[in-house]
């Protein structure tokens, strides 16, 4: 019998040289039709390649998947039903239509930093402006 030494633990656990940690798998994998390589392979009768009978439609009792009318689903992404708050707030998860796009997150224009647009650049200003 060999022994492991847990040095953290600090004690030896006796265990022959045979021994596995784990546990075993059921049946051999050679004969064995319902592991992932059997299923790769093909090795399944064609009555279990046929899609299930209740495949689209809902199994829960007192629901159904029919369309009434015009109903619609889920929520819009741009809501344009919720009032917008005067302030502008970080801790406003809503999207107004307002926010920039994923592009300028990436790349913000060369004068974002300071706050000046691209298109800031293009308004006519009178010289007492500037």
């Amino acid at each position: 019998m060999d022994c492991i030494e847990k040095r953290q633990l600090k004690q030896n656990i006796p265990v022959s040289e045979d021994h596995v940690f784990g546990i075993t798998t059921h049946g051999n994998s050679d004969n064995n039709m319902e592991d992932c390589q059997g299923v790769m392979r093909g090795n399944y009768s064609e009555q279990e390649q046929m899609p299930d009978k209740d495949l689209g439609k809902s199994v829960t009792p007192g629901f159904r998947n029919v369309i009434s009318g015009m109903r619609t689903f889920g929520c819009p992404s741009v809501r344009t039903d919720i009032p917008k708050y005067g302030r502008t707030s970080v801790a406003d998860a809503q999207n107004y239509g307002d926010d920039v796009n994923a592009e300028y997150l990436l790349r913000p224009g060369r004068y974002a930093t300071i706050g000046v647009e691209g298109s800031d650049f293009s308004i006519l200003r009178t010289r007492d402006c500037l």
